[in-house]
């Protein structure tokens, strides 16, 4: 870890690395999501009404995050925001239709049903999008080039605007002047600390 730049790039690559770089603050609401479906979970309703207010309100929770996630589309690869946005949109509409479900008072009402069938494939969809990960990581460690495939994500992502010590710092000794040369259409600015 010693090796690592002082920019924060670096410092938290590993949970920055899906998001655009200038919307990194999103996980922040990634986390916060998972925090409040968390705190709902921890509630112990006593009656069927209770577990429907439940339902209900990590359903609007997945329903908020779904509309944050059409907004802004946050992550590098397109394929992750849409993962997400099918994921997120299958969850809410799960929790809602069990939440009608435990108003209804009937377990077996059909949108229980419904509900477990939704929530089965967002959970295909999310093996889906790690076997599709696997793969791709897989791809970039065999072919060694993790940093440059990163830093031409950041530069799509930023509108082509990257500082020159970001570039320096992603390149080799070797092969500095050569990424230079690569990216000579793209505008360099200075850091700010």
């Amino acid at each position: 870890s010693q090796q690592r730049g002082t920019h924060w790039v670096y410092r938290w690559a590993s949970v920055m690395r899906t998001y655009r770089q200038e919307l990194a603050w999103y996980a922040f609401i990634d986390f916060s999501g998972s925090l409040a479906l968390s705190a709902l979970a921890a509630v112990e309703p006593e009656t069927y009404v209770g577990c429907g207010h439940v339902k209900l309100f990590c359903g609007i929770v997945f329903i908020m995050l779904l509309g944050l996630e059409a907004v802004f589309w946050p992550h590098a690869r397109y394929r992750d925001s849409t993962t997400d946005f099918v994921i997120l949109g299958m969850q809410g509409s799960a929790m809602v239709l069990t939440a009608m479900g435990y108003y209804k008072e009937d377990l077996s009402y059909w949108t229980f049903d419904a509900g477990s069938r939704l929530l089965f494939t967002a959970v295909v969809v999310l093996l889906i999008k790690a076997a599709m990960d696997a793969v791709t990581e897989l791809y970039i460690l065999v072919n060694g080039n993790r940093r440059r495939l990163q830093e031409e994500l950041f530069a799509r992502n930023s509108k082509n605007v990257l500082s020159e010590e970001e570039l320096v710092d992603l390149a080799s000794p070797s092969s500095k002047q050569s990424l230079r040369d690569s990216y000579s259409s793209v505008t360099l600015v200075p850091l700010r600390d």
